[in-house]
């Protein structure tokens, strides 16, 4: 290859390399998902950031879901 292939090859032989590893995978269905890449570890421990403007996005969306005051309030309450 001459050396601006280079990039082209490698990138090609790495995108190869990341389907043989998804391939035994199974992939979520619909428009809006991500699959993180093979060789990383979400595992562990995590912890929801609780903000007033956290509280109030989710407030929001729990009403674009339909919920009524009640609901919401013993989400918010409980987070």
């Amino acid at each position: 290859a001459l050396p601006e292939q280079v990039s082209e090859v490698v990138a090609e032989k790495e995108s190869k390399e990341v389907e043989a590893k998804l391939a035994p995978l199974v992939l979520p269905k619909g428009e809006r998902w991500a699959v993180s890449h093979p060789d990383i570890d979400l595992s562990g421990d995590w912890k929801v950031v609780v903000s007033e403007d956290f509280k109030s996005q989710y407030d929001a969306y729990l009403r674009s879901l339909g919920q009524p005051q009640i609901v919401r309030s013993v989400a918010l309450s409980i987070i």
